[in-house]
């Protein structure tokens, strides 16, 4: 064997296999999981885009006036063949600079007049909605179709003339409910069927005019002054039972009447003065007659007059 000198001169070498590089016994890091997942992006836009148009969506959404709804509703309905109704705008917040509309100080419609506008169509229901309505003024127009029954909704209304129009069909009995309604004008229309006797039961009417439509059947009694139901030959007297007759009324209602008691007696007065003057008259014309026919027989006869006549 050889010296044990010699053997500590060899180089050693080591029986174990040669290392690999580091770089490639290490394996590459895997990225570290979040303890809080990050939110997805798409959702985090919609929220931001949603905050910023925040303002836009809040004045796009505001409710409609409800007064600005009705009376578009009413625009509509009708056919306004002369633009006067050209600016009742939709998207507007305040009716009150509207052509044919009155408010009130507080900025609430109390007034719709429209009156010989050339108007035709018909009248919406959704007039109910302006409960602050106290005048409707829409007489001398075309417009057809039935009275609207939702007119009675209107709490303070107290002047409705719908007359010289084209409505049909019967007076809608909700018209009695008008507790605050004092002028009330429906004549010279096409209504038909029985009297409204509804309206006797409002407490303040005054002025009523029915006249000339084709409505039938009695009529009860009315403390209005101003009374008229002329022009409807199917009207009969008071009693329930006056329609079997089919008479013209003449009973013991009131008509209308504009006359007052001082001016009954200035005519009667009147007429006195007129007969007297119309007698004295032709008095004085007699006697002047008699004069003339005196002097010419004088003349012929030469003799004197009588004496009434003098010389």
């Amino acid at each position: 064997p050889p010296p044990s000198s010699l053997l500590r001169s060899l180089p050693r070498f080591s029986h174990s296999p040669p290392r690999a590089p580091l770089a490639s016994i290490i394996p590459p890091t895997a990225p570290m999981a979040s303890s809080v997942s990050d939110p997805p992006l798409l959702p985090v836009v919609v929220v931001l885009l949603l905050l910023s148009a925040a303002p836009f969506l809040a004045f796009s959404s505001e409710p409609l006036n409800a007064e600005v709804m009705a009376l578009v509703a009413i625009k509509q309905g009708l056919v306004d063949a002369h633009g006067v109704l050209s600016n009742w705008d939709e998207d507007s917040v305040d009716p009150c600079s509207w052509a044919m509309i009155t408010c009130s100080p507080h900025n609430l419609v109390i007034g719709l007049g429209a009156p010989s506008q050339g108007l035709s169509g018909t009248l919406s229901g959704r007039i109910a909605n302006l409960t602050n309505l106290e005048q409707v003024l829409l007489q001398n127009n075309n417009i057809t179709g039935r009275l609207p029954p939702e007119l009675g909704a209107l709490p303070r209304l107290q002047t409705l003339d719908l007359s010289n129009n084209r409505f049909s069909g019967r007076a809608p009995g909700t018209l009695g409910r008008l507790s605050k309604l004092r002028y009330l004008r429906l004549n010279n229309n096409s209504l038909s069927g029985p009297f409204p006797a509804s309206l006797a039961s409002i407490p303040q009417l005054s002025f009523l005019d029915l006249s000339y439509n084709n409505l039938s059947g009695p009529v009860p009694f009315f403390p209005t002054r101003t009374f008229n139901i002329v022009g409807n030959p199917m009207i009969c007297g008071s009693h329930v039972d006056c329609a079997a007759a089919l008479a013209p009324a003449t009973g013991p209602f009131p008509l209308a009447s504009t006359s007052t008691p001082s001016s009954r007696s200035r005519s009667k007065a009147g007429a006195v003065g007129v007969g007297v003057g119309v007698g004295t008259g032709l008095g004085a014309s007699s006697l002047l007659l008699f004069a003339v026919s005196c002097l010419l027989w004088s003349r012929r006869r030469r003799q004197r007059c009588p004496s009434l006549l003098g010389k």
